[in-house]
């Protein structure tokens, strides 16, 4: 689902019907937001002791960029 059209990633990696969003970018979200993701300083810049959650956070910021 990486280097293809949203809309191309939606159909083939869709979390379920009804949302517009591709499984990965869902499940990243999920995930970051289940683990407090946002009270987690430096989460894009620093690495900390909670490596699960930079990298999904990560995972997430490359595949928007692509």
């Amino acid at each position: 689902v990486f280097d293809i059209p949203l809309n191309q990633a939606i159909s083939v990696a869709c979390i379920k019907e009804g949302y517009e969003l591709p499984a990965v970018i869902y499940r990243c979200i999920e995930y970051l937001d289940a683990n407090d993701a946002d009270k987690e300083e430096g989460i894009y810049r620093l690495s900390g002791e909670h490596y699960d959650i930079h990298a999904v956070a990560g995972l997430l910021k490359l595949y928007l960029k692509n």
